[in-house]
């Protein structure tokens, strides 16, 4: 008799809950004067925010940037950091040679890794885009939804707290130390997965909080579009002398390396050139002044024989 006294009465409670809910779900405004297009322009406010709001996003931009005026671009980029509650997480800042067609001249370069608050990212972009400082080259935005991660990150954790908590009853009515051996291990690694998923879930949190934007800051001697320049017509004639004597010397150098690579083929030619003028021209001119002769002697043997058989006759 008492269980249908109280299923009655749960069935009681339970309907008046639901008629209540219907009327309020049914209740009407009659003072809400508003249009049908600012109801439907609301309504699509409402659930853009709504999504923007449910949704675990990870937002992250890369930034590159030209400049001449190197150390105003900086300043104008830390202002920047600084008035949207923004922090450098890493800096890179180098000096490198680099080459032109004028000049040689030593450059400087940034790199910064920026950690923006989620609701100053969209404004933080915006800044730098029309930042006058420098010349942004490009601008490139991302995004990762992590939701489920998230929410399988909290399932997890619920589902080992109350893993935990068995454990701990278990470990109050446990009777042997074998029992509370094992159950102590179990609770250990229980405990250690919970630590690693909440370390997990820190780290999550705080990359969608903070959107993460890459900037790269170069600085060069002329703007990629020529627009500007740190050269002025005096500085490129003189760069113009600079590059003529460079290339001279560096003209002269090679001809000095390439001189001393021929050496062996000119001390071949050299030591040619030697045996022809003093040992084989002298030996063509004596056998040109002893080839008369003899020829001379030939000639007058020939016709004294002649001579001797004309008189024998």
């Amino acid at each position: 008799m008492k269980k249908w006294k109280w299923g009655i009465l749960f069935l009681t409670v339970f309907l008046l809950y639901a008629c209540e809910s219907q009327e309020q779900s049914t209740t009407t405004y009659p003072d809400a004067n508003y249009t049908t297009e600012m109801a439907q322009e609301t309504d699509e406010n409402v659930s853009r925010q709504q999504i923007n709001e449910d949704r675990e996003i990870i937002y992250t931009a890369n930034v590159i940037y030209q400049t001449i005026r190197y150390d105003e671009a900086k300043q104008s980029i830390e202002e920047i950091i600084e008035a949207n509650d923004a922090y450098i997480q890493y800096q890179d800042e180098s000096r490198n040679q680099y080459s032109y067609a004028e000049s040689s001249q030593s450059l400087t370069s940034l790199s910064l890794t920026i950690r923006v608050p989620r609701d100053n990212y969209e404004e933080t972009l915006t800044q730098f885009e029309n930042n006058d400082q420098a010349q942004l080259i490009q601008l490139t935005r991302g995004s990762q939804d992590v939701t489920q991660q998230v929410q399988d990150i909290e399932l997890r954790i619920e589902a080992i707290d109350s893993r935990i908590d068995r454990l701990n009853e278990l470990n109050d009515q446990a009777e042997s130390v074998t029992d509370l051996i094992e159950i102590q291990g179990a609770l250990e690694e229980a405990i250690a997965s919970r630590d690693s998923l909440l370390a997990e879930q820190t780290s999550v949190s705080t990359e969608v909080e903070n959107a993460t934007i890459h900037l790269n800051l170069q600085e060069v001697v002329e703007l990629s579009d020529g627009s500007e320049s740190q050269l002025t017509f005096w500085d490129k004639i003189i760069a113009a002398f600079n590059d003529t004597w460079e290339n001279s010397i560096e003209a002269f150098q090679w001809g000095i390396l390439t001189l001393i690579f021929l050496i062996p083929y000119i001390m071949v030619v050299f030591i040619i050139i030697l045996i022809v003028r003093y040992i084989l021209r002298p030996l063509f001119k004596k056998l040109k002044s002893v080839l008369p002769k003899r020829k001379e002697k030939a000639i007058s043997e020939t016709n004294r024989e002649k001579n001797n058989f004309n008189t024998k006759d």
